[in-house]
């Protein structure tokens, strides 16, 4: 039971060298996987604050919109007067 435990540890040690030799093999390698991750990450959450923004943007503009025309009908009744 101990050598399989021991040898199940050295293979799975085995398998993170051969997973992660690719990129740690030089750091020239690591430093733009690792920077476009980040990019990857940055875009995301600037593209879904922007869908965010637009979408409060665009509800407020109806909401503007909506309370404008009320105000010119209102002023538009005033002037009738």
């Amino acid at each position: 039971m101990k050598g399989r435990k021991r040898d199940f540890v050295t293979d799975a040690r085995k398998m993170m060298s051969a997973h992660f030799g690719k990129f740690t093999k030089g750091r020239r390698k690591f430093i733009p996987m690792a920077l476009l991750l980040a990019l990857l990450i940055l875009f995301g959450v600037g593209a879904s604050v922007i869908m965010i923004m637009g979408l409060v943007g665009i509800y407020a503009i109806i909401v503007v919109f909506r309370m404008n025309s009320e105000w010119i009908r209102k002023e538009e009744k005033r002037m009738k007067k």
